[in-house]
């Protein structure tokens, strides 16, 4: 009897433990910018890549761990690449998403479009601005899609250095 008191609570610090991780990831992910999926290195250049928020005057690039404050690339404005109306032309002949494409631009060898989509009324609640950020890039020869950050409410614009 002894050790059966011993397994019940060796098992109930374990899944306590396990909540208190979920809590802690779940608490983490939500105040900072953290995606730890890998899939954005299959895109080439993808280090090119800058997130910038205007408000905050603010720079990112795509890490490991999610997104990494950078200093504003010091660059000519031509090499900069910016939004595009004929990269949204082309995304809404190949992807269908029910999302709004909030903008897009094509890499310095338009092999790819990267572009950002939002969800409305990400969590069903019918509140107006409960919005999921899907920031991906659609690669034009293979015809595929690879999300390379996503996040809740979390607004950037999109540059693509040469």
């Amino acid at each position: 009897m002894k050790w059966l008191k011993k397994l019940s609570i060796g098992i109930g610090v374990f899944i306590s433990l396990i909540v208190f991780v979920w809590i802690l990831y779940s608490g983490a992910k939500f105040l900072l910018p953290i995606d730890i999926s890998q899939d954005y290195k299959n895109v080439q250049d993808v280090e090119n890549i800058i997130f910038k928020q205007n408000w905050k005057q603010q720079c990112y690039k795509r890490c490991f761990w999610g997104l990494e404050k950078i200093e504003y690339p010091q660059s000519n404005s031509s090499e900069i690449l910016c939004e595009s109306d004929d990269s949204i032309y082309e995304l809404q002949d190949y992807i269908e998403t029910d999302n709004e494409i909030r903008q897009s631009i094509y890499s310095p060898d338009k092999k790819y479009i990267l572009y950002c989509e939002i969800e409305y009324d990400y969590n069903h609640s019918g509140i107006t601005d409960d919005e999921y950020c899907y920031y991906r890039v659609y690669e034009t020869e293979t015809d595929t899609v690879v999300t390379i950050y996503q996040a809740y409410k979390e607004w950037y614009d999109l540059l693509w250095v040469d």
